[in-house]
């Protein structure tokens, strides 16, 4: 029985709904990735509407499922997905961003940190006034200039 509901009703059901959905999708895909001079503006109108029209059609069985059993509408996990999904999209976006960011400034330290390392390290000298007179020794005053700069910035 199941079988035959399926052969008979269920597969050609949801290869429709595939087809509005792969439909929709194509549209919304191609107007939004490529760009408006490329593609003219009677075509880019086309594909708005159809992305609108095949949209709504998917609102509709949206609207039909939470109709037929809210209560597990709003509990399956799917359906949460697709609420958070954006969210979790920007922040990986951000993380992305963000990290690209972290490796240029910790290079930046650590470029610092290696030059003031070995500007700085200990000498024979034993004395308790350091003989370091950045007025003579230019490399030292511009590396803590600029280092004290970028901590401040950054």
């Amino acid at each position: 029985l199941i079988n035959f509901k399926w052969n008979v009703y269920g597969r050609f059901y949801y290869f429709i709904l595939w087809v509005l959905y792969s439909i929709f999708m194509c549209c919304f895909l191609i107007v939004s990735t490529i760009p408006s001079h490329k593609i003219s503006w009677n075509n880019q109108a086309i594909l708005l509407t159809a992305t609108i029209i095949f949209g709504f059609i998917r609102f509709i069985f949206e609207v039909r499922q939470f109709i037929h059993k809210p209560i597990a509408y709003i509990a399956s996990p799917w359906n949460w997905f697709d609420s958070f999904g954006i969210y979790f999209a920007i922040m990986i976006g951000v993380a992305q961003k963000v990290f690209s960011f972290l490796i240029v400034l910790g290079i930046m330290v650590l470029a610092f940190a290696h030059s003031l390392h070995l500007l700085l390290r200990p000498t024979s000298d034993s004395s308790s006034v350091s003989s370091w007179a950045l007025k003579n020794n230019w490399t030292l005053a511009f590396l803590l200039v600029i280092f004290s700069f970028f901590t401040t910035i950054y």
